[in-house]
């Protein structure tokens, strides 16, 4: 999708009975872009979940600007 961007907020190993990575990022589309907290964004190889309500962000003058949405990826190892 044209005009979005994701990055990578932090890593971490996880061992609860088996051992996980969890990956957690943030991703900006832009204004009018749906996306839900049911959705998945897909990044090459890597699918993150939705975690958490997609936040509508407004420029100074108080017109629609982006959408800011965390994401959140868990894999076992």
């Amino acid at each position: 999708m044209e005009g979005c961007n994701l990055q990578d907020q932090s890593s971490e190993e996880v061992d609860q009975g088996e051992r996980q990575v969890v990956v957690d990022a943030r991703a900006f589309f832009p204004s009018g872009t749906p996306v839900s907290s049911r959705d998945q964004v897909r990044h090459g190889p890597d699918v993150y979940e939705v975690h958490g309500r997609p936040a509508h962000r407004r420029d100074l003058d108080g017109n629609p600007h982006h959408i800011e949405v965390r994401l959140r990826s868990v894999e076992g190892v």
